[in-house]
């Protein structure tokens, strides 16, 4: 429902320019930014109203990162050093969705869509006389 919870700026700024070097268009980093906001709002729905009108940066790292192992498993997966990170990285961060998910970690700074509730006072309205009087 989010269609990414980082720009292509800020995930270059959150995650290492080896993971989006210079031939990454940002078009692609886009992409792979909405395409893994998809898979986290699936996580997300279990503890909030989608869409989010905003969230803490916890969620605009974990875009980067998901997006970051994409990108980088495109290009030919290095299975040590760097490549070893982003999958170590990568896995951290599914859990920790999954996490929030099931309710055992808490986000602040989130605003969902939930509806404002309207806590006003009731009345009651009626066409046959009840017998009430005002005291």
């Amino acid at each position: 429902m989010t269609d990414q919870y980082a720009t292509a700026t800020e995930a270059r700024a959150e995650v290492a320019a080896a993971y989006f070097p210079a031939s990454v268009l940002d078009a692609t980093l886009d992409k792979a930014l909405q395409d893994n906001a998809a898979l986290m709002d699936g996580y997300l729905a279990g503890a909030f109203t989608l869409p989010l009108a905003s969230w803490p940066g916890s969620l605009r790292r974990c875009n980067a990162i998901l997006a970051a192992f994409d990108l980088s498993h495109g290009r030919g997966f290095d299975s040590g050093g760097a490549g070893s990170w982003i999958r170590t990285q990568r896995d951290w961060w599914i859990k920790w969705l999954e996490q929030v998910r099931d309710g055992r970690i808490t986000l602040t700074d989130v605003e969902d869509a939930t509806p404002d509730t309207d806590e006003g006072t009731g009345y009651v309205s009626t066409r046959a006389r009840r017998g009430w009087r005002r005291l």
